[in-house]
């Protein structure tokens, strides 16, 4: 069941959080539930936060926002994070995340919908399902990873 997200589920929010952060390729920065707290809280305000539920568990959520782009004053739906616990994917947990999202920011009139991926994990498999979910690839990241981050 995929619901909006509420403060009584901030707890379990922050420690799927953490659990993403550890599989990803963020790893090596530091984890801070504190300020992922405030970013959710920011989110629920006037963003979408919403969970998906198996068996009364939060196994999985996701944050988007809808900003103006910087060069214009378009409206882009972006993603903050989209996770599924690991032994809870293969399902349908992500797909109807994404469902959610697409319906949200169609609704608010989003002129453009981006989703990422870029935590480096199951990162073909998760294209795959974003293309059979109707996005198509836009590009590519690359990065440069410095340094233990604070």
């Amino acid at each position: 069941m995929i619901r909006s997200a509420t403060l009584s589920d901030l707890p379990r929010m922050i420690e799927l959080g953490e659990a993403m952060h550890r599989e990803s390729r963020f790893s090596h920065m530091i984890y801070s539930p504190e300020k992922v707290e405030a970013m959710l809280l920011r989110i629920m305000e006037r963003g979408f936060l919403r969970v998906v539920e198996r068996d009364g568990e939060i196994i999985g959520g996701f944050a988007g926002v809808l900003e103006e782009h910087w060069f214009s004053y378009a409206k882009i739906a972006t993603d903050i994070a989209l996770f599924v616990l690991p032994d809870r994917r293969g399902g349908m947990a992500a797909a109807a995340l994404v469902n959610a999202f697409v319906a949200w920011a169609i609704e608010k009139r989003a002129d453009l919908i981006d989703i990422g991926v870029n935590t480096g994990v199951r990162t073909y498999e998760t294209a795959r399902l974003f293309e059979r979910l109707g996005g198509r690839s836009a590009g590519l990241l690359y990065t440069w990873e410095i340094s233990k981050c604070a």
